[in-house]
């Protein structure tokens, strides 16, 4: 049981309570970027080895596990973590100028997203080897990467209860990003596209929880 007098934060909680138990109690770790792991990765960890043949660059996301940094025999750094996502886990090794340039990052609840590609194993004939290309801490990606949020909206839904109460979550997360929305007139078969120029949203995860609940479904960078 965690200490009541404590606070915790998110990620300390729940890495505490997989030391005591064995399991997340309160959640994943990596609840809070659902969004990001939505939008922006290519692949769960386990469905990799299906973007193994390709040549293309791909994205995966997920928190560190167990980071070991080390010294080789002639003295030069090396290290290796275990990622995790919510499906399953995978093991890098980091090698030379892979591990000075990531090793910051290595650190036991870091949740990460990353980009690279499969190449031919140096190591083991007719097998693969995903290189690191890329990497950012997953809080950054979605400030980085989204630009704008689409909500699509049905006609038929909107009354005054409906607008006040999305007027609220959007005037409670304000941000950076812009608002669009397409509403949708199903008995008609038509579709009108709006742009708020005067409005901008904080597209987070407590923003699309908020929507959610109000039955909308939205896209990024639409």
């Amino acid at each position: 049981k965690l200490p009541q007098s404590e606070e915790w934060g998110l990620i300390a909680k729940l890495n505490k309570e997989r030391e005591v138990t064995g399991i997340f109690i309160s959640g994943h770790p990596l609840d809070e970027y659902k969004i990001e792991i939505k939008n922006f990765t290519t692949c769960s960890l386990k469905d990799m080895s299906k973007h193994e043949k390709g040549q293309g660059k791909i994205n995966i996301a997920g928190m560190i596990v167990n980071p070991q940094h080390r010294i080789s025999k002639k003295g030069t750094g090396w290290g290796s973590f275990e990622l995790q996502d919510f499906d399953g886990a995978k093991d890098f090794v980091l090698f030379g100028e892979d591990y000075i340039s990531f090793k910051n990052y290595m650190n036991d609840g870091e949740a990460v997203f990353l980009t690279g590609k499969f190449r031919p194993s140096w190591r083991n004939k007719g097998e693969f080897d995903f290189k690191i290309e890329e990497m950012q801490l997953l809080e950054t990606t979605g400030k980085n990467k989204i630009d704008s949020i689409r909500l699509t909206i049905d006609i038929a839904k909107i009354d005054v209860a409906f607008v006040e109460k999305l007027d609220k979550l959007c005037k409670h997360k304000k941000g950076q990003h812009k608002l669009k929305m397409l509403f949708i007139d199903s008995a008609n078969r038509q579709k009108l596209p709006l742009f708020s120029k005067s409005r901008k949203v904080n597209a987070d995860n407590e923003f699309i929880e908020g929507l959610e609940r109000m039955g909308l479904t939205y896209k990024v960078n639409a």
